[in-house]
């Protein structure tokens, strides 16, 4: 049956790498909740092992493969059309997710100056989801597509702001 392949396949490929990073993660999370000093300090020592969560982005790879091939299988010229407009949609939606995530990483680095536009919109006060829509949508108004309140407030978050919209420049005109 189709599911238990699909299962087998996820368990001999994908299934070592996600439970190396949780592990990671769940060790982490417990020793600084427990203040274990050196367990604690072992675990900061490991974060450079989270790096292994980019090793999961050669999916996303895989998916342009397989949209791809979608594409060749319905021969008409309006499901390629949708389908190549999905995929655009697609690499901006992601595209932008990056940013916000880059945005919001650049905020959290100048935090503790208190200039940063983290601190200045208190958004470590307010809920992960609100976190990341408030990131997502600054990288969205930097193509153009509204306007926002939150601007860049430390020189690192200025210069990360004019290559985004040098890029923003370049890539949609």
């Amino acid at each position: 049956s189709r599911p238990k392949l699909v299962a087998m396949k996820y368990v001999q490929t994908w299934f070592p790498v996600d439970l190396v990073v949780v592990a990671i993660d769940w060790t982490t999370l417990m020793t600084a909740k427990e203040g274990l000093g050196g367990i604690s300090r072992m675990g900061r020592s490991l974060r450079f092992l989270r790096a292994l969560r980019s090793i999961r982005l050669l999916r996303v790879a895989k998916l342009g493969r397989m949209l791809g091939d979608m594409q060749a299988q319905y021969g008409s010229a309006s499901a390629s059309a949708h389908l190549s407009l999905a995929k655009l949609l697609f690499m901006v939606l992601l595209m932008n997710h990056f940013l916000a995530c880059f945005w919001f990483g650049i905020g959290l680095l100048s935090w503790e100056s208190e200039d940063s536009w983290i601190y200045t919109c208190e958004v470590l006060d307010k809920p992960f989801g609100l976190q990341y829509t408030m990131a997502f949508h600054w990288s969205l108004a930097q193509f153009g597509v509204g306007a926002v309140d939150i601007y860049p407030r430390t020189t690192y978050e200025l210069v990360f702001t004019v290559f985004v919209l040098l890029f923003a420049l370049f890539a949609f005109s």
